[in-house]
């Protein structure tokens, strides 16, 4: 089959998680024999042009018969624009003479919760006495904004499960909150696959015996979608460190007030964006405590490399992808993260057991496992 992505932005695999992913199937479906052209892009802001791999391509509904494209995968799955505007362009006239839509989820469908009340007052001492009235206008506004954004993303997803020939979520836990958003009573079209491995290979045992003393969180520093704050909380009510630093691999629109806020905080560094492998290489604990996690990348990323994770349970994929306190920690609020952290960094024996368990429980996640589930997906359509 030939297979093409659609996506808002250009295919940078060092940019997310989305993107990250998107490689990976691109490359097994390649090396299964399909044909993945690469990732079709546009934007909001211009929808009327089209990029291929970066490069300008028009109009649309030529280049989807010429390259003869059977099924493109829409990798916004959580708003129906970009689909709208696919079918709009050309995507339309293509589906009705056999094309196929694959629309793929790559959040927790689950509304995200309403930004905090706190956070609009964090700037009030800078605000002029008008600048406060609107603020304050603002506040009273919310419930009937809240309201609109929620409306409109049930809507989105209504659509986008009725055209596309198949839905796919990343865990069958979602199933529920998705069928209570969209209203269907159905769940012919819904399918579920994982994302795969990040890294080609997973770790030999022996890389235990080379571990460091480090605690490792890599995340993007925006601490409303990864609650960065929460991990150095922790860590700053754990009084003996017992020799191990956490370090902060990434960077983000919080990363100044995050090391601010870090600052009488001991045996934390900040690392920058870089290439995580050497570090999750390197450490022997992962942390993780975002609000909501439509996978976790960093979390499998974390298995193959024998890093054992101590994640907040605010996501049911958490549990697709640890068994609590085997190869992995879902801790259930702030003082059982404590304890779940503190345990491994006194208790060798219990982390070294948990850590062979990591190793051991990353080939479910293995490109060519993941693989298989793709094309048993493709397969429904030859069937047709």
């Amino acid at each position: 089959m030939t297979i093409l992505f659609i996506y808002d932005s250009p295919l940078r695999p060092e940019a997310g998680g989305t993107e990250r992913a998107t490689k990976l199937v691109m490359d097994e479906l390649q090396r299964k024999g399909h044909r993945t052209i690469g990732l079709l892009h546009t934007s909001r802001l211009d929808p009327d042009n089209f990029f291929l791999n970066g490069e300008p391509i028009n109009p649309l509904s030529d280049f989807l018969y010429e390259n003869q494209v059977d099924v493109v995968v829409n990798q916004i799955a959580f708003h129906d624009w970009l689909l709208k505007n696919f079918l709009s362009h050309g995507g339309q006239a293509w589906k009705e003479k056999g094309g196929r839509i694959i629309s793929f989820m790559h959040l927790d469908p689950t509304p995200a919760p309403s930004k905090k009340l706190s956070a609009y007052f964090e700037d009030w001492h800078k605000k002029t006495f008008s600048g406060k009235i609107k603020r304050l206008g603002l506040l009273a506004y919310l419930p009937f904004l809240n309201h609109k954004v929620n409306k409109e993303y049930r809507s989105s997803l209504r659509f986008l499960y009725e055209h596309s020939d198949r839905y796919v979520l990343m865990s069958k836990s979602f199933t529920d909150i998705f069928l209570r958003l969209t209203g269907c009573d159905s769940t012919d079209k819904l399918r579920f696959i994982t994302n795969m491995l990040t890294f080609p290979d997973i770790e030999d045992v022996e890389i235990l015996k080379h571990k460091e003393k480090i605690v490792l969180v890599v995340a993007r520093l925006d601490d409303e979608q990864k609650n960065i704050s929460f991990i150095i909380d922790i860590w700053r009510h754990i009084s003996n460190h017992r020799g191990y630093r956490l370090h902060i691999v990434g960077d983000g629109k919080d990363s100044a007030k995050l090391q601010k806020y870090a600052e009488d905080v001991d045996d934390i560094v900040f690392e920058k964006a870089q290439p995580p492998l050497s570090w999750y290489q390197r450490a022997k604990i992962f942390l993780m405590a975002s609000p909501r996690e439509g996978w976790g990348l960093t979390l499998t990323e974390s298995l193959q490399c024998g890093v054992v994770p101590v994640v907040l349970n605010t996501s049911s994929v958490f549990k697709d992808i640890i068994s609590n306190g085997e190869n992995g920690f879902l801790a259930q609020n702030r003082q059982d993260y404590i304890d779940c952290l503190e345990m491994l960094m006194t208790d060798e024996y219990r982390w070294k057991t948990m850590a062979e368990t990591a190793l051991a429980s990353a080939s479910r996640f293995s490109p060519a496992n993941v693989g298989d589930n793709w094309e048993k997906l493709l397969a429904e359509f030859n069937r047709k």
